[in-house]
C-alpha cells in the first residue's frame, strides 16, 4: 500500500541519520583526502550493498525473530554475540563523543566566547587590550581533557550530560512502538536541521562568492592498508551492517516491503546524507584557525572546528554553531537508540534498561582515563575490528555452512520472486574480501599509529576468536551424537527454531521447502503473503489455484490482528488454511462469520459409531443449540488481543470426523461385517464415492485418516 511504501521510505531515511554519517564520514574524508572515496565506493557497492540486501531479506524472512539469525548455523553463534557486543561498545564511544556537544551547548548558552579557561593571555591594542584565545584543540585539552584528579568541574559537566544522554536513549528504547516513533521524530528533526544548516552555509558562500575547495587527491595513499581499513570501517558504520540493526528493524517494521528496492533506497539515502554532511563540514573545516592549529585529537576535530568557526565569525556566531552541536546530539541519540534496541533483542526479555545503565556506568569510567584514549580506541580500532570479524564469520555461517542454495530458496520465498544469482557470488566473495583487508591492515606498518602504545592491532582479533571458540564448544557439547565429529556436524546444521518466527509464515515456508526438495518445483502460491508481487499476481489471476487460497470462505479478523508476515487475518489470508479448510471439516465456523457447508449438494455422512447420535442431533437442531467446542489459536506476539476464536461443532460427543472424497475409488468387492454394514447404511446413495474419514484433532499438525 502507499502507506507502507511511505513508511519504508521514512524509516530508510531515519536509519541513515546517525552519527557515523553526519559527523564521522566528513571527518574521515577530511583526514585522508578525496583518495578515501575510491576504496569507500568500491567497498560500498561490492560488499556493502550485497550485505545490506542479505540482512534486509533475512529480516523479512525471519520476522520478529530476526535477532536470532545465528540459528542458521549454531556453531558460529559467537559471531552474533560479538556483533551485538560491538554494537553496545559503539553506543558507548558515540555517547562519549556526543557528550562533548552537549557540554559545548551549555557553555555557549551561559558563558562568553572564548571560554575563560581558553584564554592564553592578553595583548595591548590602540583601544585598550584584547584576549588572546586558544584554538579549539588547545581549548579542549585545557578543559574537557583535564584529569578528574586535577579538576572536577568539567568532569561533573560531562557526567551530568552523559546521564541526560543515556536517559533519553533509555526512554526511546522502552518498547518497539516508542522506539519507532522517537526514531522518526529525532531523525526527521535532525534531517531538517541538516538541510537548514547546509542551506545557510551555501547562502553565505554565494554572498561571499567563495566556496572552499575540495580536499586534494593523493594517489600514493591507495597503497596504504590503513586507508582501505578505515574505508571498510566507515562503510560498516555508515550502513549499519553487521550490528544486527537492519535484520531487527526490517523484521519488525518493514516486513511487507520489497527487499531489493528497500536496499537500493536505503543506499541512496545513505549517499544523499553523506553528501549533505560533507557540504556542511567542508565549510566548518575551512577556517584559518583550524588550518594553522596542531591536531592533538584527530577523532574530535569536528567539535574543535565548530568552536574555531565561532571565533572566526561575527554574525550569528552563537546561534548557528550551537545548532551544529545540536545536530550532532540528535544524530548521536538515534545511533545510541539503534544500538541499545538491537543489542537487547538478542537476550530474553530485552533488558534495554540494564544495558543502558551498564553503558552509562562504563561511559563515566572511561571519562577518568587520560587523553580520552579509550573512546579513541573504541572509535578507530576495537569496534571496527570486532565487527569486521563478526561479519566474516556470520557470512560464512550463512552462505558457506548453511548453503548458498538454501539461503537462495529461503529468500525467494521471502521476496516472492527469484533473485539474481550474482548476489550469491557476491555473498560468497564478501568474507574473503573482508578478511583480506583485515589481515593486510593487521600486518601493516603501524609506526605512525598514535594508538599503538595502548593496544596492538591484532589484540581485538584474539578476543574475537576466543569468544567464538568458547561459544562453539558450548553449542557442540549440547548436541547428541555418537562421536565428536558427528556433534560438530550437528552443531553446523540449522536449529529447529530456524525460520520465520510467525507460525503461519513458518507453516508456508516448510511446505515451500518440502516441495522444492521433493519435486524440484516451486509452488509460488505458498510464498510470503503481503508482498507486492504476490498481491498483484492474485489480483491478475496469475495462479490457477489461487482460489484455493482465497478468502471466500473466511472473513477477515480485526485489521489490527494481522500477522507480521501476512497482510490479512490469521486464517483468512494465511497459508495454514490449506490444512484447515472449511471444505474439509464440517461443523467448523469462525467467529464473526456464518457459513454453511452443504458438501456440494450431497448429504453429510458420519462415521458408523456416531451416526445414531448425529441423526438425533439433526432432528433436535431446531430446538436445541449445538454443543460447541472453542479453539483459540494464538500467534506468538506481545499483544494479548492477537487471538482468533474458532468454534468447532462436533458431530457427536466422540471425536468429530470430516469427509474426504477419493476420486480414484476402487470398485473392488467388500466383504466382512463392517463393510456390509457400511454398504447397507449407504444404500440411499448408490453412486457414493469411496469414503475416507478424516479425524480432526485440536492440534492442527496431527491429522489422521481412517477408512
Amino acid at each position: 500500500s502507499k502507506c507502507s511504501i511511505f513508511r519504508g521510505l521514512v524509516l530508510s531515511l531515519c536509519l541513515n541519520m546517525t552519527y557515523s554519517n553526519v559527523v564521522r564520514f566528513p571527518r574521515e574524508l577530511e583526514k585522508h583526502g578525496t583518495a578515501f572515496l575510491v576504496p569507500y565506493l568500491v567497498i560500498l557497492f561490492l560488499v556493502g550493498l550485497p550485505i545490506i540486501l542479505l540482512e534486509v531479506s533475512l529480516g523479512q524472512f525471519l520476522g520478529q525473530g530476526a535477532a536470532n539469525s545465528w540459528r542458521a548455523s549454531p556453531i558460529l553463534k559467537g559471531a552474533s554475540v560479538i556483533s551485538r557486543f560491538a554494537s553496545w561498545l559503539g553506543a558507548i564511544w558515540t555517547s562519549l563523543q556526543a557528550v562533548l556537544a552537549v557540554v559545548y551547548i551549555g557553555l555557549l548558552i551561559f558563558k562568553t566566547v572564548p571560554f575563560s579557561d581558553c584564554v592564553s593571555g592578553v595583548r595591548i591594542v590602540d583601544t585598550g587590550y584584547t584576549k588572546t584565545e586558544k584554538n579549539g584543540q588547545e581549548c579542549m585539552e585545557s578543559t574537557f581533557m583535564v584529569s578528574v584528579f586535577d579538576s572536577t568541574l568539567y568532569f561533573a559537566f560531562l557526567t551530568m550530560s552523559l546521564i541526560i544522554l543515556w536517559g533519553i536513549s533509555m526512554v526511546c528504547t522502552h518498547s518497539s512502538k516508542i522506539f519507532r516513533r522517537t526514531t522518526f521524530v529525532f531523525a526527521l528533526i535532525g534531517f531538517l536541521l541538516l538541510l537548514l544548516l547546509t542551506g545557510w552555509e551555501i547562502y553565505k558562500a554565494f554572498l561571499r562568492e567563495y566556496f572552499p575547495e575540495f580536499w586534494p587527491f593523493e594517489l600514493q595513499l591507495l597503497a596504504d592498508s590503513s586507508l582501505w581499513f578505515n574505508a571498510l570501517v566507515q562503510v560498516i558504520f555508515s550502513t549499519n551492517i553487521g550490528f544486527g540493526v537492519l535484520p531487527v528493524v526490517t523484521g519488525k517494521f518493514l516486513y511487507k516491503s520489497d527487499a531489493v528496492r528497500t536496499s537500493v533506497v536505503y543506499l541512496c539515502f545513505n549517499l544523499i546524507i553523506n553528501a549533505i554532511s560533507v557540504t556542511l563540514f567542508i565549510v566548518q573545516f575551512d577556517n584559518p584557525i583550524t588550518k594553522n592549529s596542531t591536531i592533538i585529537y584527530p577523532e574530535l576535530k569536528p567539535f574543535t572546528a565548530i568552536y574555531d568557526y565561532i571565533l572566526n565569525e561575527t554574525d550569528l556566531f552563537r546561534i548557528m554553531p550551537s545548532l551544529n552541536y545540536l545536530l550532532i546530539v540528535i544524530a548521536s541519540v538515534v545511533s545510541i537508540s539503534l544500538a541499545i534496541y538491537t543489542s537487547s533483542r538478542l537476550m530474553p526479555r530485552h533488558p534495554n534498561y540494564i544495558l543502558s545503565m551498564i553503558g552509562l556506568t562504563a561511559s563515566i569510567l572511561c571519562l577518568m582515563c587520560p587523553d580520552y584514549w579509550i573512546p579513541r580506541l573504541l572509535d578507530s580500532r576495537i569496534v571496527g575490528t570486532l565487527i569486521i570479524g563478526s561479519i566474516v564469520f556470520d557470512l560464512m555461517a550463512t552462505t558457506w555452512i548453511y548453503g548458498a542454495k538454501n539461503i537462495y530458496t529461503d529468500l525467494e520465498f521471502s521476496i516472492g520472486r527469484p533473485i539474481l544469482k550474482s548476489w550469491l557470488i557476491l555473498w560468497c566473495f564478501a568474507p574473503v574480501a573482508l578478511f583480506g583487508i583485515l589481515a593486510w591492515w593487521c600486518v601493516g606498518d603501524d609506526r605512525n599509529d598514535l594508538l599503538y602504545m595502548y593496544l596492538p592491532r591484532w589484540a581485538p582479533l584474539i578476543f574475537l576468536m576466543a569468544i567464538i571458540v568458547i561459544i562453539a564448544c558450548v553449542e557442540i557439547s549440547g548436541q547428541v551424537d555418537y562421536n565428536f565429529f558427528g556433534m560438530i556436524c550437528e552443531a553446523g546444521k540449522p536449529a529447529k527454531e530456524w525460520g520465520p518466527a510467525d507460525p503461519l509464515a513458518r507453516h508456508a515456508w516448510k511446505q515451500w521447502r518440502s516441495v522444492c526438495h521433493d519435486t524440484g518445483q516451486k509452488d509460488f502460491t505458498l510464498r510470503r503473503r503481503g508482498t507486492r508481487d504476490y498481491t498483484h499476481s492474485i489480483k491478475k489471476g496469475q495462479y490457477s489455484m489461487s482460489s484455493k487460497y482465497g478468502t471466500q470462505n473466511w472473513k477477515s479478523s480485526t485489521p489490527g490482528n494481522s500477522s507480521p508476515n501476512y497482510s490479512g487475518s490469521v486464517f483468512g489470508d494465511s497459508a495454514i488454511e490449506e490444512d484447515m479448510s472449511v471444505d474439509k471439516y464440517s461443523g467448523v465456523n469462525q467467529q464473526f462469520s456464518v457459513f454453511t457447508n452443504d458438501s456440494h449438494g450431497k448429504p453429510i455422512r458420519y462415521s458408523n459409531r456416531s451416526r445414531k447420535v448425529s441423526q438425533e442431533r439433526r432432528r433436535d437442531s431446531g430446538q436445541q443449540e449445538k454443543h460447541k467446542e472453542i479453539l483459540y489459536i494464538r500467534r506468538s506476539s506481545t499483544d494479548s488481543n492477537n487471538a482468533t476464536k474458532i468454534e468447532i461443532t462436533p458431530s457427536s460427543d466422540n471425536d468429530p470426523y470430516a469427509i474426504a472424497r477419493n476420486p480414484r475409488r476402487s470398485n473392488a468387492s467388500k466383504d466382512g461385517k463392517s463393510n456390509s454394514q457400511r454398504d447397507s447404511n449407504n444404500s440411499k446413495n448408490e453412486n457414493a464415492d469411496h469414503i475416507c474419514w478424516r479425524k480432526f484433532s485440536l492440534n492442527s499438525e496431527e491429522y489422521s485418516t481412517e477408512l
